[in-house]
């Protein structure tokens, strides 16, 4: 069990670390070039989910996070990592995402949603209320009106669909509409897996943190 349990954080670790050297090369690479904003970078939804499931891995692993709190974040997090992977294959890659190499590019839009999932249907979420989901769209929302307001100060979107400049904020109000409303496809799926996770029984399960992970024995 014990070594079990070690390996299970080593994974955790090794893929915050993997997103940790992901989200400080790409500053790095960017800061050589001209124009280089720091507040712009931090302003890609990419870049905060990302930043938030490192601190989720990296608390899960090593902290004893637990609680209603910790579940709430584990279950926004993985929504918001699956909605970045999800939308990004759909709308954005075709566009230029200011992601300077292709091994950035995939941690943040491919590899770390993909594991986020694997995540939290591996180790068991805490106790779930049916309808928790909903408050999972609560950062979409932050992040959207955060966009709209410092656009319009600073004359700067980071995605296309969210700039009201060409088509007016109708328009661009009408696209988060849409973003939101996928979102909430996922932050269900999420919580219907976090659910059915909790009231599956009969397997080996190895306590890691406040997470259970049932592996075959």
């Amino acid at each position: 069990m014990d070594e079990r349990r070690r390996w299970a954080r080593l994974v955790r670790l090794a893929f915050a670390g993997l997103g940790i050297a992901a989200l400080i090369t790409q500053p790095i690479q960017q800061s050589r070039g001209p124009g280089f904003s720091l507040a712009d970078y931090l302003s890609y939804f990419t870049v905060v989910s990302n930043i938030a499931a490192v601190v989720v891995l990296v608390a899960g692993a090593v902290s004893g996070a637990r609680g209603t709190a910790w579940t709430w974040l584990r279950g926004a997090t993985t929504t918001a990592m699956i909605s970045t992977g999800i939308f990004y294959a759909l709308l954005l890659s075709d566009h230029d995402v200011s992601l300077y190499t292709d091994w950035i590019n995939a941690t943040m839009h491919r590899i770390l949603p993909v594991y986020l999932l694997i995540d939290w249907v591996v180790f068991r979420p805490g106790r779930l209320p049916a309808r928790s989901w909903l408050t999972w769209l609560a950062p979409v929302v932050a992040f959207g009106a955060y966009t709209l307001i410092r656009g319009a100060i600073v004359g700067w979107y980071p995605y296309p669909f969210l700039d009201p400049g060409p088509n007016g904020y109708a328009w661009a109000l009408r696209a988060m509409l849409g973003v939101l409303i996928g979102v909430a496809v996922v932050a269900a799926v999420v919580g219907l897996l976090g659910r059915w996770r909790q009231q599956t029984t009969g397997e080996t399960v190895v306590v890691v943190d406040d997470d259970r992970t049932s592996l075959p024995g």
